[in-house]
Parts: structure tokens; sequence; C-alpha cells
């Protein structure tokens, strides 16, 4: 499991493609914010350094990354997640489904109005990092803004998909991030969907698994 320390810019998770949209390396904040040269790292599943370079990044390529990137976590942002949802759409098989994660984090507004945007902006690293180590070759994490983030899965039923936002679920519940002198204890609200015939664009597959977030933040009070 990562731990972020303060002295460091963390690590954020994201390698993109020739269209800019994001999946699973490491990248340093740094080096996306400057971009005259990108670090790309190999780690193993335990987080541990295996192997490294550095490539110079090419001024439109650094603007596909800054597009694509959300700036806090590292993550695909909700323009990189749309198109690769959008794609998947597109070039699936016909026996091929799509599903969907939705989720926020319960109780982020009163971290950010308690200790202000800094341990905020902590905890949404905190708890990208803890899902990235959960996820597989076709799952693909991206922050949507706030507290929102979605888990596009490709190849993957709907029973798959549960079971995926059941793992995240269990993960981001063994959290106990220090925010100020409290702790923020892991808990999300979390919606799942995959993707029907009638469906003809990303929106309406986006939307259902979002109905299902907004429910469950009924249930547990936070709307």
């Amino acid at each position: 499991q990562f731990e972020l320390r303060p002295e460091l810019n963390f690590l954020a998770i994201l390698a993109a493609d020739g269209d800019g949209v994001a999946a699973g390396h490491l990248l340093h904040k740094a080096f996306v914010q400057r971009c005259a040269l990108i670090a790309l790292f190999q780690c193993d599943e335990a987080g541990t350094f295996q192997a490294g370079h550095i490539v110079r990044a090419a001024p439109e390529e650094r603007l596909r990354v800054l597009a694509n990137t959300d700036t806090i976590t590292g993550l695909p942002n909700r323009h990189a997640i749309n198109e690769l949802i959008g794609s998947a759409i597109e070039t699936r098989q016909p026996e091929e489904q799509i599903g969907l994660v939705y989720f926020d984090l319960d109780n982020f507004k009163k971290v950010n109005d308690a200790y202000g945007h800094v341990f905020g902006d902590q905890l949404l690293q905190s708890v990208a990092l803890s899902i990235l180590s959960c996820l597989e070759e076709n799952q693909t994490l991206a922050r949507l803004g706030g507290d929102e983030f979605l888990i596009i899965c490709t190849r993957t039923p709907f029973d798959g998909a549960l079971q995926l936002a059941e793992t995240v679920r269990a993960e981001v519940a063994a959290l106990r991030v220090p925010v100020g002198n409290s702790q923020w204890i892991g808990s999300i609200s979390v919606g799942v969907a995959s993707r029907s015939c009638e469906m003809t664009g990303y929106e309406a597959l986006i939307k259902a698994a979002d109905l299902g977030v907004y429910a469950a933040n009924v249930v547990v009070g936070t709307v």
C-alpha cells in the first residue's frame, strides 16, 4: 500500500496514448506540470520501483496530457474518461459488456469545510492510490471532479462490475486518513451500471451509475 510523504510531490498514475487517453503507469506530478521531461516508472505489486526511463515530451503531447489529466490525483479527468467510454462502446464486440462503478466519498465536504482544501486534496490522493492498487488491466479509474470517481470496466458484465464495487468499498473502508487533528474513516457511496442495448452513448451509461450513487447517498443521509 502506498504511503504519501509530505516532502514529495506524490506519484500520480497516468500514461497517455496518442489521443491523450490515460491508462496506468506512474508519473510524477511535477513532470506533468512542467512537462519538459516525463519520467515513466514501473513498479511491482508492492509499489516498489523496478525500472524507469525518461522521455522528452513534445509541446502538443504536453497539452494533450494536461487536457486529459486531473491535476490533484494525476488520474484521467472527466474529458478523458468520457472519450474512453465512448471508444469502448464503439469498438466493443457484440457479446462484450461494459460496466461502470461510480462513487463519491462520504463526508468529503465536511473535511474541506473544517480543514481546508489541502487536507481535502490529500484525502483524494490517498483514496485514488488505494483504489488503483486493486484494479486489473481492463479497469480504469478517473476523477470526475469534487469527490466523484468513476471506474470503467471493459469486457465486464454487471455482476463483475458489482463485485469490483464491493472490492473498492472494502478497500476504502480500511482507510484511516489523517485530516487536521482528526481522521477520515473510509466510506463511499457507490452506483453500478452496465451498458444495455438501448444505450446509444456514454451519457446514458454514466447517468445510470450516477443514479445508483444518488440512491446510496439518500440511504446514508448525505443528500
